[in-house]
């Protein structure tokens, strides 16, 4: 492996640190959401379509499964 190669590497990686970070993030705000008092069921169910239509990190299968457990 090169110098190039290497430095290439750390921008991908850098890269996709970012993008978890921004993925937690919205987690966060989304479950702080999700857990106040004020959040009905409806609201809870537009917080969880926009997270995961914002998250390339999820699968629609996974999002599917995760969605009918919490609203069973």
């Amino acid at each position: 492996m090169d110098l190039e190669e290497t430095e290439e590497q750390i921008a991908f990686l850098d890269h996709e640190r970012g993008l978890l970070i921004d993925r937690v993030s919205n987690l966060e705000v989304a479950l702080s959401a999700i857990m106040s008092p004020k959040s009905d069921k409806k609201d809870i169910k537009a917080i969880m379509s926009n997270l995961f239509q914002n998250s390339s990190g999820l699968g629609g299968f996974k999002r599917t499964v995760f969605v009918g457990k919490i609203f069973k």
